[in-house]
């Protein structure tokens, strides 16, 4: 079964970290509270029940997700929020003692801010979204890219990296489904099979008619233009139809 990851090793990190060193301006940016934030937060008990509803409500704006258990925020960021609230950070460590409560925060930062859950409904609405994007690239790091950029705007919490790799890979694969179909819907019986013999190593050649096709014309010279007339001689006597992405709408 062929694996439905879209990113390497290296890239994963970028979606889910929190950037120890952030500049100032992407501090101020994504984690600064509106008096509006800040009228939520005096009804509840505790130092740290309060940095923590805050950093909730911070962390499902940028990056998008919700806290994870014992998650560490980085100093930095967490000073910057602490410092709003009016609390010493130290006191987030007290905010994971009781898990009820996180979750309880969490169910009303939904409710009031307007963030949905990542379920089937919305996952059909980011896939119809998703597919003109992948008509147009096949690049796993940009679909999920544009995936978490469209669900912070559209008030989404992120999922687990895995979910959003698979919805790409799903979205990605229907594309290029789509884009087959469309280039062969108007071939004939015959001009499939020519199309697959491109493919076949004949037995008085070491390479299929596709690579010899593909090779490089090479400097300007006599020899080589009489070669490039032979390859054109060769698509022409496909027949095939011309032009036939720009005409089945693949291409604007």
């Amino acid at each position: 079964m062929p694996t439905r990851e879209l990113l390497s090793p290296a890239q994963r990190p970028q979606f889910v970290e929190l950037p120890d060193a952030m500049e100032e301006r992407e501090l101020v940016r994504h984690y600064t509270l509106s008096p509006e934030d800040l009228a939520h937060v005096d009804p509840k008990r505790g130092d740290h029940n309060k940095l923590g509803f805050c950093v909730q409500l911070c962390l499902l704006r940028f990056p998008g997700r919700a806290l994870g258990p014992d998650e560490r925020v980085p100093e930095r960021i967490l000073q910057y929020i602490a410092t709003q609230v009016g609390v010493q950070p130290e006191v987030f460590e007290g905010y994971g003692e009781r898990e009820n409560t996180r979750r309880e925060h969490l169910a009303e930062i939904e409710r009031t801010f307007g963030y949905r859950a990542f379920d089937v409904d919305v996952k059909r609405e980011l896939a119809e979204w998703l597919l003109p994007m992948a008509l147009g690239t096949d690049s796993g790091v940009a679909l999920v890219t544009a995936l978490v950029e469209e669900m912070r705007h559209r008030k989404i919490i992120i999922p687990a990296l895995s979910s959003l790799e698979r919805l790409g890979w799903e979205v990605r694969h229907e594309a290029q489904s789509l884009v087959f179909e469309r280039l062969i819907g108007g071939l004939t019986p015959e001009q499939r099979v020519q199309l697959d013999g491109l493919l076949s190593l004949p037995a008085s050649s070491h390479q299929t008619a596709l690579v010899w096709l593909r090779q490089a014309a090479g400097a300007p010279s006599p020899g080589n233009v009489l070669k490039m007339v032979e390859k054109l001689e060769f698509i022409r006597a496909l027949s095939l139809p011309t032009n036939t992405a720009r005409l089945r709408g693949i291409v604007p």
